[in-house]
C-alpha cells in the first residue's frame, strides 16, 4: 500500500485520523464446511446462518445496499458480556449495518441488539491498495459508543465499540464489547475468477485493548479452491492457509515461527463485486497468550 487509509479503530470511529479456535460441529451442520475438512467451525456456522446479498446489478454499490431496505447482513467477530445464544456462535454472532440516505445515521444489528448513532465527522476517502475506500464516524466522540464504517466499492467492514473509555491521549482503555462486521455485495458463484488471484490490503488486529496494523497479501487458487498468504510482519506475521466454497472462504491463521505476536486461530470471509474484486474477512483467537479478534480488507492487486 502507498499513503493508503490506514485508519485505527478508534480513529475511525471517533475523528477519522488518517495513518499511513474453533469447535467441532455435528454433521447436521455439514453445508456449511467451507474448507471441505469434514467439520464445521463456529465461524463457519456463523457465515451459514445470514442471507447473502449479492452483486448481481441490484445494488449499484454496498453504500447503496446499505441505504436500502433493512441494510446489508453479515457475520461479525469479537467479544461481548453477555452473548446471546441466540444470535451468537463462540466469538462470531450476526450483524446488519444499515446507513442512512444522507449518511448521517448508522443502525446497527448485532447479538440481537439494535444501536442507532449519529455522526461525529464528515466522511473521508483514501486508497487501500490503490482503490478508493470512504470511512464513515458515528457515535461519541469522548466516552462511550462509537462505530466506524468503511466501504469500498462493494465491501464493507463496520466495527462497533459498546460503552469504550479513553484516556487523555485517545488511546482505548476499556470497552464491554467489540464487534468487527463484514458485509458488502457478494460474487455471484458463476461470476467467480477461473484463475489465480492475488490480494493485499489493510490488517488491524484489536488483543485487549492494544491495536496493531499491518499489510497483508494473500494468494487465492480459485481452480483448486485454496487460499494461502500472511497478515502483518515482523514479531506479529501470521500465515494463511485456508479453503474455498464458492464465493466464501474459510481456515487457520497460524503465527510464524519467529513472531512471538502472531495469531493462532481461525480465519473466514468473502469476496466481493460482480468478479471478485475485493475481499473482506475476519480473525478470531489468541496473540501472545491471549484472545483478540481482527479482519483484513483489500482488493485484487
Amino acid at each position: 500500500m502507498s499513503n493508503t487509509l490506514k485508519t485505527s479503530i478508534i480513529a475511525l470511529s471517533t475523528t477519522l485520523v488518517l495513518s499511513g479456535c474453533s469447535s467441532i460441529i455435528p454433521n447436521l451442520f455439514a453445508n456449511s464446511d467451507i474448507n471441505g475438512d469434514g467439520t464445521v467451525s463456529q465461524g463457519e456456522l456463523a457465515m451459514s446462518l445470514y442471507t447473502q446479498t449479492l452483486a448481481d446489478g441490484t445494488y449499484a454499490s454496498v453504500t447503496a445496499a446499505q441505504i436500502a431496505g433493512s441494510g446489508v447482513a453479515g457475520v461479525a467477530v469479537g467479544t461481548t458480556t453477555p452473548i446471546s445464544a441466540a444470535n451468537a456462535v463462540g466469538n462470531y454472532k450476526l450483524g446488519t449495518v444499515k446507513l442512512a440516505a444522507n449518511h448521517a445515521t448508522v443502525e446497527i444489528k448485532v447479538d440481537g441488539q439494535t444501536y442507532t448513532m449519529f455522526t461525529n465527522a464528515a466522511p473521508v476517502t483514501g486508497a487501500i491498495n490503490g482503490r478508493n475506500y470512504t470511512a464513515y464516524a458515528f457515535g461519541a466522540t469522548g466516552n462511550g459508543d462509537r462505530a466506524g464504517v468503511l466501504n469500498g466499492d462493494y465491501s464493507s467492514l463496520t466495527y462497533f465499540l459498546k460503552n469504550a473509555t479513553l484516556d487523555g491521549t485517545g488511546n482505548l482503555t476499556s470497552y464491554d464489547s467489540v464487534s468487527m462486521i463484514a458485509t458488502g455485495l457478494e460474487t455471484p458463484e458463476g461470476q467467480l475468477p477461473p484463475q489465480i488471484v492475488s490480494y493485499s490490503g489493510y490488517y488491524v488486529l484489536l488483543v485487549g485493548t492494544a491495536e496493531s496494523s499491518d499489510d497483508f497479501t494473500v494468494s487465492v487458487n480459485f481452480n483448486t479452491d485454496t487460499m494461502t498468504g500472511t497478515l502483518g510482519s515482523g514479531h506479529s506475521q501470521t500465515n494463511v492457509n485456508a479453503g474455498l466454497s464458492g464465493n466464501r472462504f474459510s481456515g487457520t491463521v497460524t503465527a510464524a515461527a519467529t513472531a512471538p505476536s502472531g495469531m493462532n486461530g481461525e480465519i473466514i470471509g468473502a469476496f466481493y463485486g460482480p468478479n471478485a474484486e475485493e475481499i473482506v474477512g475476519t480473525v478470531s483467537g489468541t496473540a501472545a497468550g491471549q484472545g483478540g479478534s481482527g479482519y483484513i480488507i483489500g482488493n485484487k492487486n
